[in-house]
């Protein structure tokens, strides 16, 4: 059976079901999309409530941004002069400005002059100095905390009633000059604001100041949601994270119904939970299942780089089965290539050896595996003697020649799978000889002279008069956090002592002071 059949008889099936679920659809994703859009505007309505206070402190924060930077300030609180204040801070000064407080501070925290306007009778109220305290206390702190501005504003919980405050360095007209002191204005977060901002933003509300230090922290506004009586009850903070005010947001009726599941809603729920699982079934079994098991087989192919495992479905008699057997000659393909490949990149394509590459990565490898063992490490760095001539005397061509038969003679000292000669460079080959004794490595170091030996190439320019290495060896116990160029670096210094001390000859590394 086709997978296009399979398909065909799945949407029947779930068209046949959606058809029956469809009635019931509506209650499921209505409801919930009207909850969550009630929500959002119950969140805007606290969001206003916020914006109204915010104006009663930019208001503040405006009124004392003209008054501190005046060139008759900076003058007053060099030389205080009654009468600029009796023209310049009446009472209805406050009252127009509707501000409950006004203080003039000196930059030794002495307050210079202070007036108290109670908003709704318009008449003075003397100043409580513990208050006066606290206010130049707070502005003080609140400047200090933002080195570098002339102004700041901020909410403060107070028993009596929260307190909008705002703050600004007495300067110059320009701003400019050295400040005398500050100016602050503050008012009273009471019921007459709370009437101000229901009036001018349209709000339903009440507040009553926080008293108790058991009222929870400040409400997370994105959680509120209203109760059964179309109300909030949250808790405004003031700018330190205390709470402030306890405020009830009163809500307009819902515009939908909210009635509980019905008998109806609750069978079209189970018939919507039995139609996905039978959905689900039918595609995890015809459909999902089949393509995974391709995919899972492809992904332990990619992961392990083992191209010659196979797909599992290659017997199948559809659309899967195709897949499954193309993915299978892909990777047939794939593995051929990869073989070929991994074969060119570890191979020296002169001398038919391990090339550099090859050798570096099989070195670093067998490094790390016996630090951890604590069993020893031999290499052989062998040297064709005098080669340039050799070359510049015979021919390239007879010189490549030589290096093939070398690299052969070389090769054929291996004995063990673990051993590996190499051709790491023009006239340079290198054996490396895990798990293996400085006696052992000597002894192989010596075969090694003697295949070359017995190769009998001549050359006009050796000693010997005919071609002949030179072989440094190195061996050691891998030190622990060291690399494989601790050992690769001895063995070459030992080369060259062999060059040294007459060529056609192998020198052991000393490795007892490094």
């Amino acid at each position: 059976m086709q997978l296009i059949h399979k398909a065909i008889w799945i949407v029947s099936t779930v068209t046949v079901l959606s058809v029956a679920a469809s009635i019931t659809g509506q209650s499921f994703l209505v409801l919930p999309e009207l909850k969550r859009i009630e929500a959002i505007a119950d969140q805007k309505d606290i969001e206003r409530t916020q914006l109204g206070i915010e104006l009663v402190q930019r208001q503040l924060v405006l009124w004392v941004g003209d008054i501190a930077p005046w060139d008759d300030m900076m003058n007053y609180y060099t030389n205080p002069d009654p009468e600029y204040i009796k023209s310049n801070f009446t009472n209805l000064t406050l009252v127009e400005k509707r501000a409950n407080l006004l203080i003039f501070v000196d930059n030794n925290g002495q307050v210079l002059w202070a007036s108290q306007v109670n908003l709704d009778t318009g008449k003075s109220v003397s100043p409580d100095p513990e208050l006066l305290e606290l206010l130049v206390a707070r502005a003080d702190k609140l400047l200090a905390d933002s080195p570098g501005e002339i102004s700041a504003k901020a909410l403060y919980a107070h028993a009596k009633s929260p307190l909008a405050l705002a703050v600004h360095r007495v300067l110059n007209s320009d701003e400019t000059g050295a400040s005398p002191g500050i100016t602050i204005v503050a008012r009273f977060i009471d019921s007459m604001v709370f009437e101000e901002m229901a009036t001018m933003l349209n709000l339903d509300f009440s507040a009553t100041t926080i008293t108790s230090d058991d009222t929870g922290p400040p409400s997370i506004i994105s959680s509120l949601r209203r109760n059964d009586h179309q109300e909030i009850h949250w808790v405004m903070g003031d700018s330190q994270g205390f709470p402030m005010l306890n405020v009830v947001s009163r809500l307009s009726p819902r515009g939908f119904d909210d009635h509980p599941f019905s008998t109806p809603l609750i069978l079209s729920t189970t018939a919507v939970i039995v139609f996905w699982t039978i959905v689900f079934y039918l595609l995890r079994q015809f459909l999902i299942s089949p393509i995974m098991r391709v995919a899972v087989n492809l992904v332990a192919v990619r992961e392990s780089g083992d191209y010659s495992l196979r797909m599992t479905d290659d017997q199948r008699e559809d659309e899967i089965g195709l897949l499954s057997n193309e993915c299978n000659a892909l990777l047939q393909h794939v593995q051929e290539q990869a073989e070929a490949l991994t074969s060119l990149s570890q191979t020296d394509g002169l001398t038919q050896m391990a090339n550099r590459r090859h050798f570096d990565q099989v070195f670093d490898d067998a490094w790390a595996l016996l630090i951890r063992s604590g069993e020893s490490f031999g290499l052989m760095i062998c040297d064709i003697d005098f080669f340039k001539l050799y070359n510049d005397t015979y021919g390239h061509p007879t010189g490549d020649a030589t290096l093939q038969k070398v690299g052969q003679a070389i090769a054929s000292c291996v004995r063990r799978d673990s051993d590996l000669a190499a051709r790491v460079g023009g006239e340079e080959f290198a054996m490396l000889l895990p798990v293996s004794d400085l006696e052992g490595c000597k002894w192989v170091a010596k075969r090694i002279l003697e295949a070359v030996q017995a190769l009998k190439i001549p050359h006009e320019h050796s000693p010997s008069g005919i071609v002949s290495l030179s072989i440094g060896v190195a061996v050691t116990v891998p030190p622990r956090n060291s690399s494989s160029q601790y050992l690769y670096g001895a063995a070459d210094r030992a080369l060259y002592s062999a060059k040294e001390n007459g060529r056609a000859r192998f020198e052991v590394a000393d490795l007892s002071g490094t």
